[in-house]
């Protein structure tokens, strides 16, 4: 993310990066949704119900 960051402020000096203006909230978002999974699996008791549900969460992000 920090990456991205970086190279919007270098590349914008020389080119347009309207590319990166999308990526970086899209990433940021991945990030949110990866955390929010990842506190549900600590929070709730391993079951089949839960594997499927990370399954499914994953197959649609």
């Amino acid at each position: 993310m920090l990456f991205l960051v970086a190279t919007r402020a270098v590349l914008g000096n020389w080119q347009e990066t309207n590319l990166l203006a999308v990526t970086i909230p899209l990433f940021g978002a991945l990030a949110g949704i990866r955390f929010a999974v990842y506190l549900l699996r600590i929070g709730v008791s391993r079951s089949a119900g839960l594997g499927a549900f990370e399954r499914s969460i994953a197959a649609l992000v």
